[in-house]
């Protein structure tokens, strides 16, 4: 079996405008041509993955569950326009706490690439 073939993508800035510590899936709007750019990538069999910093969470501004929910809404906006963000890795500490997950370092990357 060959690996597959995959595209890993911020969530802030990238796939939507940052909302500082976003825990709100009202204020979750993807970017218009995400939906159709995604789902393009999917058409030529590539996974999109979506990886990002969360630090609200490690800050105690945001529950998981509340992460988890305004995920759920970048989700259903690119679904609807025919898009599909195939996982989704995060990190959820604070630049100070010195993890190796939270980007530029590696380890969000590397777990996806074992996933698949």
């Amino acid at each position: 079996m060959s690996p597959a073939k995959a595209v890993l993508v911020d969530r802030d800035d990238t796939l939507c405008p940052d909302v500082p510590y976003c825990s709100n899936p009202a204020d979750m709007h993807v970017f218009p041509d995400v939906p159709a750019s995604v789902k393009r990538l999917n058409d030529a069999g590539y996974l999109v993955l979506m990886v990002t910093n969360q630090s609200g969470i490690g800050r105690g501004y945001f529950t998981l569950e509340q992460l988890n929910a305004v995920n759920k809404e970048l989700l259903s906006q690119i679904s609807a326009g025919g898009g599909r963000i195939d996982d989704i890795f995060f990190c959820p500490h604070r630049p100070e706490d010195n993890c190796d997950c939270r980007k530029p370092k590696t380890k969000m990357g590397l777990e996806a690439i074992a996933k698949y």
